[in-house]
């Protein structure tokens, strides 16, 4: 005599397959990548970063709507919480380290000043640079930049500040109004490194190009005492 077969089978057994949702693995990725390139943010200061996490958390939203709207078809809400973290993770600790740097990093009795700041007039074009800028001559500054044609590799003592990493002679080249010839005071010395360098000191503004190091000429020229 044969056995009945059980007419109740495992719930596991019946349930419906469900994919795994490609927006929670991007999700997911998004927050790994911004957990990564956090050192990279604090490093090289480049604010565009934060589009990584920001973007973990517009996709992992999505993701997490889409999930719920077609739950018997899709999964991966735990991919989805695990990459908002990360992402919320980056964004705060990112922000708060950033925020600070920028706060306390500008040494006592200096004015932070920008290549940006330094640029042509753009109401005037014929001229070098604004009234503004003329007005910072003799004042003491604070900057912030990479080296420009730097072939010393050790106890440098004056170099070109330009706002962009340049490493090719076939990438776009640093204006006169991007080349802030740097000299360093008795005892500071630096290396040649791809970082952003931080120097403070009193700006020379000239409206004709003063001769530099490693360009044909610049209107700025910094007599710093502090570099980091």
């Amino acid at each position: 005599m044969s056995t009945p077969q059980s007419t109740s089978e495992p719930a596991a057994a019946t349930a419906p397959y469900r994919a795994i949702s490609t927006l929670a693995v991007i999700a997911l990725v998004l927050g790994l990548a911004s957990l990564v390139s956090l050192p990279m943010w604090l490093a090289f200061e480049v604010p565009l970063l934060a589009a990584t996490p920001v973007a973990g958390l517009i996709v992992g939203v999505l993701a997490a709507r889409r999930i719920r709207r077609f739950q018997h078809e899709l999964t991966g809400l735990r991919l989805v919480t695990i990459g908002r973290v990360l992402c919320v993770f980056s964004l705060l600790v990112g922000g708060v380290v950033y925020t600070t740097v920028f706060v306390m990093e500008v040494p006592e009795g200096c004015r932070r000043v920008s290549f940006y700041q330094l640029g042509p007039d753009p109401d005037h074009p014929e001229r070098p640079f604004s009234q503004e800028v003329l007005e910072l001559d003799g004042q003491r500054v604070f900057l912030k930049g990479y080296l420009f044609q730097v072939r010393q590799s050790l106890n440098i003592k004056q170099f070109v500040l330009t706002p962009m990493h340049v490493t090719s002679s076939l990438e776009r080249q640093p204006t006169m109004n991007e080349r802030v010839h740097v000299k360093l005071g008795d005892g500071l010395r630096i290396k040649n490194e791809p970082r952003k360098f931080a120097v403070a000191g009193t700006l020379h503004v000239s409206p004709y190009p003063q001769r530099a190091p490693g360009v044909d000429g610049v209107y700025f020229r910094l007599e710093a005492d502090y570099v980091k």
